[in-house]
C-alpha cells in the first residue's frame, strides 16, 4: 500500500464541488481547514466515492467533516515564482459530522405500563442464573 494513511476532523473552507476528470469520471473537491489560530492548515481533499451526489448538498462552507485517506505533500510555483507547499488527500471516506447518528432508527416510547413490565422483567431471576460448579 503506497502513501501515508491519515484520518482527521476539520471544517469546510468552501462549499464542496463536483468536478469531472479528463476521462469523464466525477469526483468531489473539498477545501478542509484543520487546526485553530496560528496552527490552521488547509488540506485539499479529493473523493472518488460513488456517493458524491448525495454528499455534495450536505457539504457546505463551515460544515464539520471526518476524512480518511492517503495524504501527500504537494509543491507548486506561486504567482511570483516562489515555491509553495500544501497537503492533499485522496479520500476513501468523507463523513459530514452533523449527520452521524441520523440514520439510527428512533426507539418507540414505552408507555408507563410497558416500562413497569420491563423493570419487573429485569429484576426477575433469569433461568441461567444458577451457580456453576467447577
Amino acid at each position: 500500500m503506497k502513501g501515508v494513511e491519515c484520518a482527521f476532523v476539520g471544517r469546510l473552507g468552501r462549499d464542496a464541488q463536483i468536478r469531472r476528470s479528463s476521462a469523464g469520471r466525477e469526483w468531489l473537491s473539498l477545501g478542509v481547514i484543520v487546526g485553530e489560530g496560528d496552527d490552521e492548515q488547509w488540506i485539499s481533499v479529493a473523493s472518488w466515492s460513488h456517493t458524491i451526489q448525495e454528499l455534495v448538498s450536505q457539504l457546505t462552507q463551515g460544515a464539520r467533516v471526518y476524512v480518511e485517506g492517503k495524504i501527500k505533500l504537494r509543491s507548486w510555483l506561486g504567482e511570483h515564482g516562489e515555491v509553495k507547499f500544501g497537503l492533499s488527500v485522496s479520500a476513501s471516506l468523507v463523513q459530514p459530522l452533523a449527520l452521524i447518528g441520523m440514520n439510527r432508527p428512533k426507539r418507540p416510547r414505552a408507555g408507563k405500563a410497558k416500562l413497569m413490565q420491563t423493570s419487573a422483567a429485569i429484576s426477575a431471576p433469569l433461568p441461567f442464573d444458577d451457580e456453576i460448579s467447577f
